[in-house]
């Protein structure tokens, strides 16, 4: 570390205000590339959520139509077989999406702290003497996850919302 550059104090550091949604994934993105394939599964699989929503939505109007206006009863006892279908296949890719995604979020943030702890070793011993081990520590650990979980859970919840609108 060179002598004119400032010690970050990590108990008063603010961000700068330059984050966004750009910027955040670009800096993610070296972080992600190995684990792609999974990312990917992991957000086809948020897919059929959103849209299952729709379909048992859109079910009540046949629903409506046979059984209530033509008073078809035999409708009627299939009408909870095909719910119960629906809300199992959705379960199951819920189920699975948490899965691949925390799998994925899990390698990321541990690859991040690892990229932290490199860079940790290179601090000049003023960044130790100014900051206390408990601090150090704290924000090398939990910062990464949070920032994993956090992208990661604002893409799947982008593509949930996105296919129950417009499908």
């Amino acid at each position: 570390m060179t002598k004119n550059k400032q010690t970050i104090k990590l108990d008063q550091y603010v961000s700068n205000g330059e984050t966004n949604f750009y910027r955040g994934y670009k800096e993610f993105w070296p972080f992600l590339k190995p684990y792609i394939i999974w990312a990917i599964i992991g957000l086809l699989l948020t897919i059929p959520v959103g849209a299952l929503e729709a379909v048992v939505a859109s079910f009540l109007k046949p629903f409506m139509d046979n059984v209530m206006i033509e008073q078809d009863s035999n409708f009627a006892y299939y009408v909870p077989l095909f719910i119960i279908g629906f809300t199992t296949v959705q379960g199951l890719c819920i189920y699975a999406s948490n899965v691949v995604n925390s799998f994925v979020a899990s390698k990321v943030s541990l690859d991040i702290k690892l990229a932290l702890y490199k860079k940790l070793l290179d601090f000049d011993s003023t960044f130790f003497d100014k900051n206390s081990s408990g601090n150090v520590i704290m924000r090398f650990c939990s910062d990464a996850d949070n920032a994993t979980g956090g992208l990661i859970s604002n893409l799947k919840s982008f593509l949930q919302k996105f296919f129950l609108h417009y499908l």
